[in-house]
């Protein structure tokens, strides 16, 4: 699977341990069976979302950027439309699904993910 080419803007996903919550991510994604843990999605992924971003979380992607990006789950409910709060999804099937949006989605260069 290749990586996001060398330049092109990510948004951060944080995980559990990143915001003082309990339990770990991680240990969430390994007790599930996942192989990945997203750390960034494409820009272009969550760009065409901004106003649900700004609707659930009042603030701009970039703001929320630069305070550490949203979990995977808030990152998900942003791209699929979900007001904040209206659905419980788990991490790692928030994680799961962010990796198959990834690799659906074109990089800058005209490739895909995959």
């Amino acid at each position: 699977m290749s990586t996001q080419g060398p330049g092109e803007r990510v948004f951060p996903i944080m995980h559990a341990g990143d915001y003082g919550s309990r339990g770990s991510t991680e240990k969430q994604l390994r007790a599930a069976g996942n192989l990945f843990a997203v750390v960034n999605i494409p820009w272009t992924l969550i760009e065409p979302h901004a106003q649900q971003a700004m609707r659930n979380h009042s603030q701009t992607l970039e703001l929320l950027a630069e305070r550490g990006g949203l979990d995977a789950g808030e990152a998900l409910d942003v791209i699929e439309g979900y007001a904040w709060g209206m659905r419980r999804i788990s991490e790692p099937d928030a994680h799961a699904r962010l990796v198959a949006k990834i690799l659906a989605t074109p990089t800058s260069n005209g490739g895909d993910h995959g």
